[in-house]
């Protein structure tokens, strides 16, 4: 899988990766993750 640039947000001092997956019906799924690693393993897990 390419590495792709994820939003960072940070919410009550923690900090985290954000990401919006569209799937094929162009229904919207967002994926939250503490590192860009868990990012792209929680993304595998949904494709």
């Amino acid at each position: 899988m390419a590495r792709k640039t994820y939003k960072k947000k940070t919410k009550n001092g923690t900090e985290y990766y954000f990401f919006r997956l569209f799937y094929k019906d162009n229904r919207p799924k967002d994926i939250y993750a503490n590192s860009v690693s868990e990012m792209e393993e929680k993304i595998g897990c949904l494709l």
